[in-house]
């Protein structure tokens, strides 16, 4: 039994922590606005949409997806992967820069417990969904609150009551015929609301002629049922006909909603990068909601930062290239204001990844350089709000295997450079599809999967915190492993980490893993964290 000494010297400096992170975050506003040489980008305003209510019907054992479905959704993942791929037509792919740093190696195991322990609290394999309907590329994503939790994956939904020792299910099709295959989820703490988006077929009904669409979710009773507004490109802007939506990504500050995707033409041509915002006081009353939107028709894709507060921020990396794009909007504006950065050389990435496994399949074939995550937190080892993105790069140069590149910048300091930190391995391990959030106390809990010659998918976790030193290494554990090796040469396109909430000190992630048979990889819950946020963690999850 600990002292009551040693008890509050464990828990003071947590407290301590909790109480000034939001105070320390407030002091930093968009800096970027104001800066000689930035670039400014007005908000739009669309009109006001209607929501309606949904209550899904769930199952231990759902009803499978038609044939019909299955083949609908397979031919427009193909159509959307060319559109992506046809991008880099007769671009230069840069240079590659130097590692830095010490090579990170594979997942260790979990030491004895000590405050400081890697801990699983919980792992769960989510496997109700029909074998077969279990797409190749998972796309999990996670939204949770105590013992509620709602994951999301291709192709289903799922919810669980139990802290995510059951689960029950929901085919993401039964009010959307036209889905695929796009999802995302995310829980606001302040309005106790879940936040599920999904994402239809190009030019399939119910969807306008040349359109795709969209459908968000409101639930303030942890998915039970759902205040659900739904949209395409011509419901945001008139103008947009022909035109598609793809690859999102929601975020959250302290009074909106925001979310981000690109847009593409209904040949296949990209367009523009979109990011809407939509009042969360206004949505969780499930009244009708204006739209405030923000585009550019220059640049890759854009990708916002997890943990904002009173300012969202969001990058965007070049192709070929080493300037970089940081945007910023303050909740108490409508207008985005940009600055470049230079950042360290990459090669530019679009499906030529190589890393086989043992079977001869490359899941880093179908990686391409989009962002796949930012950030934006107190790091107290660094004493600066820290401000971070994260993307898949090939091999070459010196790195002899994908890796996941990583830059941080100073937004404490007027969002000077602030690290290279790459996660990368000298030996036979490739890194990709990272991503990460930070917690309340500035923690920044990440998964990423690690592909090896030798060895099938693993999926690895990892947190960045006052354990690991200053300027932190990249210490990895064992998340999951896969029994099987993929079965196509696919991976990603993303996965999900939120902090564990209500308390806001631990984890919880969605990831995947192979089974070795096609379209029935197996997704993974898993709440995670240090020991020291076992208590926080424990009485939500019925341990």
């Amino acid at each position: 039994m600990r002292s009551t000494r040693s008890w509050r010297a464990l828990v003071f400096p947590v407290i301590v922590t909790l109480l000034l992170t939001p105070f320390m975050l407030a002091q930093f506003p968009a800096v970027a606005q104001g800066q000689a040489g930035a670039e400014q980008i007005a908000g739009q305003s669309a009109p006001s949409l209607t929501p309606t209510r949904y209550a899904p019907r769930f199952s231990t054992s759902p009803q499978a997806p038609s044939a019909a479905q299955l083949a609908a959704v397979e031919t427009e993942r193909n159509r959307i992967d060319a559109a992506w791929r046809n991008r880099t037509v007769g671009k230069d792919p840069g240079v590659a820069g130097s590692p830095q740093g010490v090579p990170e190696t594979p997942a260790a195991g979990i030491s004895p417990n000590a405050p400081g322990t890697y801990t699983i609290f919980r792992t769960t394999a989510v496997a109700g969904a029909p074998a077969g309907f279990k797409s190749n590329v998972a796309e999990p994503a996670v939204a949770q609150s105590g013992k509620q939790a709602w994951l999301t994956h291709n192709w289903y939904a799922a919810r669980s009551a139990d802290g995510g020792v059951t689960w029950t299910y929901v085919s993401p099709f039964t009010d959307m015929a036209d889905f695929c295959c796009d999802q995302d989820a995310i829980y606001d703490r302040g309005r106790d609301i879940i936040i599920w988006y999904r994402q239809g077929i190009y030019n399939t009904a119910p969807a306008p002629a040349g359109q795709n669409r969209i459908k968000i979710g409101v639930s303030t009773n942890g998915g039970v049922s759902w205040c659900t507004y739904t949209f395409s490109p011509v419901n945001i802007n008139g103008a947009w006909t022909t035109q598609w939506f793809d690859y999102p990504q929601v975020y959250l500050t302290n009074n909106y909603l925001y979310f981000t995707s690109n847009m593409f033409s209904g040949a296949g041509s990209f367009l523009r990068m979109f990011v809407g915002r939509w009042s969360l006081d206004t949505i969780r009353a499930c009244l009708a909601v204006s739209t405030t939107y923000w585009t550019k028709t220059t640049g890759w894709s854009w990708t916002g930062a997890q943990g904002g507060r009173s300012t969202f921020y969001l990058g965007d990396n070049s192709f070929g290239s080493t300037t970089f794009y940081i945007g910023s909007i303050p909740d108490a504006t409508t207008t985005l204001t940009a600055v470049s950065r230079t950042i360290t050389a990459f090669l530019g990435t679009n499906r030529d990844g190589l890393c086989p496994g043992p079977t001869g399949t490359n899941p880093c074939l179908r990686a391409d350089q989009r962002i796949t995550n930012g950030w934006v937190r107190w790091n107290p080892e660094r004493n600066v709000v820290e401000l971070g993105f994260a993307w898949n790069v090939k091999q070459g140069g010196s790195f002899p295997k994908p890796y996941v590149y990583v830059f941080l910048f100073n937004v404490t300091s007027a969002l000077a450079n602030l690290a290279y930190a790459p996660m990368w391995n000298s030996g036979t391990t490739a890194f990709q599809y990272f991503y990460g959030s930070p917690n309340v106390r500035g923690a920044l809990g990440f998964l990423v999967y690690e592909f090896n010659t030798a060895v099938n998918p693993k999926l690895d976790l990892g947190i960045d915190d006052d354990y690991n030193g200053n300027p932190a290494p990249w210490s990895l554990f064992l998340g999951a492993s896969s029994t099987g090796a993929p079965a196509a040469n696919v991976w990603g396109d993303y996965s999900r980490v939120r902090y564990h909430a209500p308390q806001g000190t631990g984890f919880v992630a969605a990831g995947f893993t192979s089974t070795g048979s096609s379209n029935n990889t197996q997704p993974r819950y898993i709440v995670f964290g240090r020991d020291r946020d076992r208590f926080g963690i424990l009485r939500f999850i019925g341990l």
